[in-house]
């Protein structure tokens, strides 16, 4: 969260007065009585609505997001963040910088798809203003933005609901207008707010309606990708275990050297990571899938598909990095 806060100011200097400066020192300082904190929070908001520099209002948000994130108060944290979403420019580097934020506060509340649709913004923002960057010839800005995209995109490439969006990104989903309507009604429920025992035992009787369809679909292209759908949404309710069996067998289903098998191997292996018991195999389960980005990537490259190529190359080289961080983090263990 600091880190993300330290992006704020990173091209103009900051829109916060020295007074609220000063104020959100004091909010911070853990001696302070919390009634009199409280006050100074209501105070300083206050101060800032008058504030004839409209950007002071969102930048002082963000802060006390960060505040009442670091003390575990996530929904506070959440509302002030919310605030200065929406106070801010789309397109613009703080409307970037709360996206970020606010997919942080997500995850920390486990509304993952809200996280990941946050982080999936400020992605595709911070990439814009890279390329208008460059344009304008500003490189020392370029480049921040260029590094910055790659610690971005190398935390989402270990996130499950990233690489799930690459099962169909080149090939049509192969799922039946049954399956679908089937995804369509668990996504709607697991999407709620609150899920109750009732719901939770709702969502399970709908997996395995789409298990069944899958099995007995004639297309094995078809049972694969119900396969990854039913992994998807009960890892989303807490079965790790259940979740890898399913993917092991999509993986066993969709053929070699297919894209969809190798976008499975590196979910596979996401899942198989957050359980020390099956680190050994994830990492196994990364290099393979290495493997066979490189080989899809000479596919490709001759049947003259260059976008196709680029795509392959630019997510192998992050998928590299990844895995040597977490060879790395085995090896730590291993010694510890």
């Amino acid at each position: 969260m600091n880190n993300a806060l330290s992006w704020l100011n990173r091209f103009e200097s900051t829109h916060l007065r020295r007074t609220t400066q000063a104020i959100l020192r004091h909010i911070n300082d853990p001696e302070i009585d919390e009634t009199k904190r409280q006050q100074m929070i209501e105070t300083v908001v206050e101060q800032s609505r008058e504030n004839s520099d409209r950007f002071e209002v969102p930048e002082l948000m963000l802060h006390l997001a960060g505040f009442h994130f670091a003390r575990l108060e996530a929904s506070t944290a959440m509302e002030y963040a919310r605030q200065a979403r929406l106070a801010l420019a789309e397109g613009s580097h703080a409307c970037a910088v709360s996206d970020w934020i606010l997919g942080i506060i997500a995850w920390k509340t486990g509304d993952t798809w809200l996280a990941f649709s946050s982080w999936y913004q400020a992605r595709q923002t911070f990439e814009q203003l890279a390329e208008a960057q460059e344009r304008a010839e500003k490189n020392v800005n370029a480049q921040w933005y260029r590094d910055l995209l790659i610690r971005i995109n190398m935390e989402m490439i270990c996130k499950t609901e990233e690489v799930y969006t690459w099962l169909d990104i080149f090939d049509p989903s192969r799922l039946s207008g049954k399956a679908l309507s089937l995804v369509d009604a668990i996504t709607d429920q697991l999407n709620q707010e609150w899920l109750t025992e009732s719901d939770k035992q709702s969502i399970a009787g709908l997996v395995n309606d789409l298990h069944n369809l899958g099995l007995n679909s004639l297309d094995p292209l078809e049972s694969a990708e119900v396969l990854v759908e039913c992994a998807m949404i009960v890892f989303r309710l807490g079965d790790i275990t259940q979740a890898q069996d399913m993917l092991r067998k999509a993986v066993e289903i969709f053929p070699p050297q297919s894209h969809q098998r190798t976008v499975t191997l590196w979910l596979l292996g996401i899942l198989e990571w957050q359980l020390p018991d099956s680190r050994s195999s994830a990492i196994t389960h990364w290099e393979e899938c290495l493997e066979m980005m490189e080989d899809l990537i000479q596919i490709y490259q001759q049947d003259e598909k260059p976008e196709r190529v680029a795509w392959y190359r630019q997510k192998r080289g992050f998928m590299s990095r990844v895995l040597e961080k977490k060879i790395a983090a085995a090896a730590a263990v291993g010694k510890g």
